[in-house]
């Protein structure tokens, strides 16, 4: 999985090791079915205090899907954490749609799919 990066914010540059890991983590065993994640990070006012620091993530998946996410919150590390926590639920989400679905996708699965599925690699 690759993860690009883009922002213009000197602040958001340094936060490059810890977004890459938060998504690592967030992904866990996901990350062989995605194959790379933009990141983009935004301070919608500048310097000025508030809830303005913008988090968007766009992880590309098989098939040619896309899930897309974006949090705000008062601080990067926040934002960051916000974002990759939702953009796990919104791949799993996306890859359970999916025909053939991969076994190693991590979900609840109805009653009708647990015979069908082999057990995931760990």
């Amino acid at each position: 999985m690759k993860i690009q990066f883009g922002s213009i914010d000197p602040q958001a540059r340094d936060l490059r090791p810890h977004t890459a890991d938060r998504v690592r983590t967030a992904l866990g065993r996901l990350r062989g079915l995605v194959a790379r994640v933009k990141v983009s990070l935004a301070d919608a006012n500048g310097p000025l205090p508030g809830v303005d620091k913008r988090c968007e993530l766009q992880a590309e998946l098989p098939g040619g899907r896309v899930a897309r996410i974006a949090a705000t919150s008062r601080t990067w590390s926040d934002a960051v954490n916000l974002a990759a926590t939702r953009l796990r639920g919104r791949v799993v989400s996306q890859l359970r749609r999916m025909p053939g679905m991969h076994p190693a996708v991590p979900a609840r699965l109805p009653a009708a799919w647990r015979g069908h599925l082999s057990r995931a690699p760990r």
